[in-house]
C-alpha cells in the first residue's frame, strides 16, 4: 500500500491508486540487471507509455519516482535495498550484518567493509549530518506530491528534456563503451583510465599507424566524459 498526503489532488490520488503495485514489484524483483526509466514505465503505464506530450510524460515520470521511492523505504524493512535511479534502477539485498551497507552508486556495490554499525568507519564520517543530507536528497522533490501539478507543459519539457535525450541516445553511449573496450560503468575515473591506458597503445606517436583508431577513442572517451556526470546528477 503505498502512502498518499491527504493534500494531495485528485489527479495524483487517481494516478497512484491506477496503478498495479503487485506486477511492478514483481517485475522489479524478477530483474538481475539494472533496468530503464522507460521499461518500468510501460509496466505501469502499458506499451504506449511513451507516446504523449512533454507535460503528461513528466506526470507518468513523478508518479513513476514517487512510487519507487515509497518502495525504497518499504523493502528496507525487508532488508533489501532499492536504488533509484533513471537509468539504473535496481533491488539488492543489503549485506549481512556486520558488514557496511554504504552503497556506491558509480560502482553499483555496497561496500561491504567489516564494522560494528552500519557503515564503516570512513563511509560513517560522510553521514555526520544524516538529517541535513535526507533533506538535499532528490527523494524528497518526489515526496513533495505539490510538484506533480506545479509545472506547465513548457516547464514540464525543460524538467524532463535532458534526461530523455541521453536515454534516446543511449545506443551512442553503448558504441562509444565498446570503443573504449571496456563494460558499461558510470564511474568516471574507471573511464579515465581506461583512456589513458588506451592513449598509450594506440597513439600515433606509439603506434604509427592507429591514427584512426586513436580518434576513434578519443571521440568516445570525449562523448563519455561530458555525459557521465549528468547521467549521476539526475
Amino acid at each position: 500500500m503505498i502512502i498518499i498526503p491527504d493534500h494531495a489532488s485528485i489527479a495524483f490520488k487517481q494516478q497512484i491508486e491506477g496503478v498495479n503495485l503487485d506486477e511492478l514489484k514483481s517485475f522489479l524483483e524478477s530483474q538481475d540487471k539494472p533496468v530503464y526509466e522507460t521499461q518500468i514505465m510501460r509496466v505501469i503505464f502499458g506499451d504506449n507509455a511513451m507516446d504523449c506530450d512533454s507535460l503528461t510524460l513528466y506526470q507518468r515520470h513523478f508518479i513513476l519516482f514517487y512510487i519507487l521511492y515509497r518502495l525504497q523505504d518499504e523493502y528496507w524493512s525487508s532488508e533489501k535495498f532499492l536504488y533509484v535511479h533513471f537509468m539504473r534502477t535496481k533491488l539488492y539485498d543489503y549485506p549481512p550484518a556486520g558488514k557496511c551497507r554504504f552503497f556506491d552508486e558509480n560502482l553499483m556495490l555496497f561496500c561491504n567493509a567489516d564494522t560494528d554499525g552500519e557503515f564503516c568507519p570512513y563511509h560513517q564520517s560522510k553521514f555526520a549530518d544524516t538529517s541535513a543530507l535526507e533533506l538535499l536528497s532528490v527523494k524528497y522533490f518526489y515526496y513533495d506530491t505539490d510538484n506533480y501539478d506545479r509545472l506547465d507543459k513548457d516547464t514540464a519539457e525543460a524538467f524532463i528534456n535532458g534526461t530523455w535525450e541521453i536515454l534516446a541516445n543511449y545506443g551512442r553511449l553503448k558504441e562509444c563503451f565498446a570503443v573504449m573496450e571496456m563494460s558499461e560503468t558510470y564511474d568516471l575515473n574507471e573511464i579515465k583510465r581506461q583512456f589513458r591506458m588506451l592513449a598509450k597503445k594506440y597513439h600515433p606517436d606509439i603506434a604509427g599507424d592507429a591514427g584512426k583508431k586513436f580518434n576513434e577513442i578519443n571521440r568516445a572517451y570525449t562523448i563519455l566524459k561530458n555525459t557521465i556526470p549528468i547521467i549521476n546528477a539526475q
